[in-house]
């Protein structure tokens, strides 16, 4: 099987699932696959004009961007000295979801994804990791970036 035919497989299997999304968490090669398109950006726009409402662009240690249909925002990182990226993302996604089920604007919920996603990044594992909220609350007061909802 060639790998245009696997990758267009992939695309029609995330269609059904990507008509229903209202968040999208990808990294930018998840996103230029997902969509076909030559750049993040471009398939960030791709998805906002299918109906999706935010794309949640996940760039690890230079941050994320956040995509709407209002615009955009670059969400800087955190510093961290990383012992494995195992699990960061999902721990970003988590982070950002309760941001936004609590109601925070979304470059708030951002800023704590980033931190959590940081944060999972200095303990080996996938689900060491995973921190508390006043873990969470701490390191980003200790980098200057309290959180303020």
């Amino acid at each position: 099987m060639s790998h245009d035919s696997t990758l267009g497989r992939l695309c029609a299997l995330c269609e059904p699932v990507l008509r229903l999304a209202g968040v999208v968490f990808p990294s930018g090669p998840e996103l230029t696959i997902l969509t076909g398109a030559n750049t993040p950006e471009e398939g960030a726009r791709k998805l906002l004009d299918a109906g999706i409402g935010l794309v949640a662009l996940k760039q690890g240690e230079l941050g994320s961007t956040l995509y709407t249909t209002q615009g955009i925002a670059s969400i800087p990182a955190y510093k961290v000295t990383e012992v494995d990226p195992t699990g960061a993302g999902d721990c970003y996604d988590a982070a950002f979801l309760i941001g936004l089920s609590e109601g925070w604007p979304l470059e708030v919920a951002g800023l704590c994804a980033n931190a959590v996603g940081a944060l999972a990044t200095t303990r080996l594992g996938p689900m060491e990791g995973t921190f508390s909220r006043e873990e969470v609350l701490a390191f980003m007061a200790a980098q200057g970036r309290p959180l303020r909802r």
